[in-house]
């Protein structure tokens, strides 16, 4: 599998799974996460081989609004459908910065 296949298909997972946490109790929320966290680590491996301009700091954004989601942890008492907008967003961000590199 190429880099960018790799990375759209983490990203979708990603995607994928983080419109599922919510319809989920709080243990299997932790369950997704921990599937969640496999493709995290492949993108985490993509950016230290070729780093992005704020790459890191988009992918940190994401793995918080996931935790809080997850209920892992939560630093800022906002609703979990606002850290799944932010984690959206994220994943967004993240997307367009890959895309723009494999140009």
């Amino acid at each position: 599998m190429s880099d960018k296949a790799e990375i759209d298909q983490a990203l979708d997972r990603i995607e994928e799974l983080v419109g599922i946490m919510l319809s989920e109790v709080e243990d299997e929320r932790i369950n997704i996460y921990r599937k969640v966290d496999t493709f995290l680590l492949r993108l985490e491996k993509h950016l230290r081989a070729d780093p992005l301009p704020g790459g890191f700091e988009k992918l940190e954004a994401l793995k918080t609004d996931l935790i809080a989601i997850a209920r892992l942890d939560d630093p800022d008492g906002h609703p979990d459908e606002q850290h799944r907008e932010w984690a959206i967003e994220a994943i967004r961000n993240l997307r367009v910065s890959f895309e723009e590199r494999h140009k």
